[in-house]
């Protein structure tokens, strides 16, 4: 199996560190509250949102945004914060060869007042809309907004590929017999292959606001 990309959008050390910074992890406190013990619409501040006990997170620090998308219980959820042009270059100038760079980029974006919250579930694709993609090329989905991640298996012919927030296995019908080829393109490779299923898989591009 070939996973290829590593989706921690943030503060990352993921691709997007040209326009920001991202970066996933899995910060509470000793505290161990979820998102049933303190209700997510009576957080206040990006520092409230880490505390919370989660089993999925994803951040990214962007454009003026401090967006924090995270799994608390079975629901998914959206935090969004602004952060202004002086303190997002601070935040950007931390190091990561700083041993405190993780504490003082807290210090900086955990204050933060949280403007929106988003209940994610909301998002997902039904059952009845994932087994309406049955029959669709790769580059059908394309057109219709999802992205390809850079990971798959080619020995069953899975894709991870994106859909707004989340990530999913789409698993095409057919084969190739390139994988070992020096300019190897999934995309290429499966865009006239017709999808057999897609299942859900968990948070996969929720730091990227789509338009409102």
């Amino acid at each position: 199996m070939k996973r290829l990309l590593s989706v921690f959008i943030v503060l990352t050390l993921l691709a997007l560190s040209g326009c920001g910074g991202q970066g996933n992890s899995n910060v509470g406190d000793d505290s161990g509250k979820t998102a049933e013990a303190v209700s997510v619409d009576s957080l206040k501040t990006i520092g409230d949102a880490f505390a919370l006990d989660v089993s999925e997170n994803q951040y990214a620090v962007s454009e003026g945004k401090v967006v924090y998308a995270f799994k608390a219980g079975d629901t998914y959820y959206r935090v969004i914060a602004s952060i202004s042009d002086e303190d997002q270059q601070k935040y950007m100038d931390i190091g990561y060869d700083d041993p405190d760079y993780e504490a003082k980029q807290h210090e900086i974006i955990d204050p933060l007042e949280i403007e929106k919250t988003e209940n994610l579930n909301e998002k997902i694709l039904s059952e009845e809309e994932l087994d309406a993609l049955t029959g669709k090329t790769g580059k059908e989905l394309t057109e219709g907004g999802w992205t390809y991640q850079g990971s798959y298996n080619l020995d069953g012919m899975e894709v991870w590929m994106c859909c707004g927030p989340f990530e999913y296995t789409v698993i095409f019908d057919g084969t190739t017999d390139k994988q070992n080829s020096d300019d190897f393109d999934i995309e290429e490779e499966t865009k006239d292959m017709k999808v057999k299923s897609v299942k859900f898989n968990a948070l996969g591009d929720a730091t990227t606001l789509e338009e409102q």
